[in-house]
Order: C-alpha cells, then structure tokens, then sequence
C-alpha cells in the first residue's frame, strides 16, 4: 500500500469519526428536545394553574376591601347612632326636664 493511499484512508477515517461524533451529538440534542417539548403541555398547565389562583385572589381582595369600606360605613353610622342617643340622653337627664336647659348650662359654665 502506497504512501498516498494510506493517507487517504486516514483522512476517511478521519472524517467517518467526525461525522460519527457530529451524529451522536445530534441525536442526543434531538432527544433533549423532544423531552423538553413533552415537558411544555406540563409547564403550560402550571402557569395557567398560577394564573388562576392569582384572579381568584385579586377576587378575594376586591371582596374584602368592599367588606371593608361596608364595614367602615356601618361604623359610621353606628357611631352618629351613638351620638344621637348621647345627646338625646344629656337632654333628658338636665334637673327640670327640659332639653334646652342642658345647652343654657353649657354656656353659662
């Protein structure tokens, strides 16, 4: 076998291994893609599964804070109840009995 053949046949070989590695590294890549690609539907279900769960939170929250001004109203109203009723009381308690009474004292004193 001549010089030149052998090199030709070392040359072949050379890039029959290089093909050969270029292939695995294809195939292994293409098995990582298919696996990420079946792995999407899952990571799809998740964020829309977190999407969810965050407008029915927004939802809690708008809830809450309608309960809260409700409650805030209520309050007042409660609270100029009370009054009412306090000042209704002070004119029923004045010495005499009558209501103006209370307020020529407050003045006086």
């Amino acid at each position: 076998m001549s010089a030149l053949l052998r090199i030709n046949l070392l040359v072949t070989l050379l890039f029959v291994l290089i093909t050969a590695v270029c292939l695995a590294l294809l195939v292994r890549q293409a098995g990582y893609d298919v696996q990420s690609e079946m792995q999407a539907p899952k990571r799809w279900s998740t964020a829309c599964a977190v999407r969810r769960a965050l407008r029915v939170l927004d939802e809690l929250l708008d809830g809450l804070q309608q309960v809260g001004q409700g409650v805030q109203a209520d309050n007042a109203e409660l609270t100029q109840a009370l009054l009412a009723l306090q000042e209704h009381e002070r004119t029923r308690s004045i010495p005499g009995g009558c209501g103006w009474g209370w307020r020529v004292l407050e003045m006086a004193g």
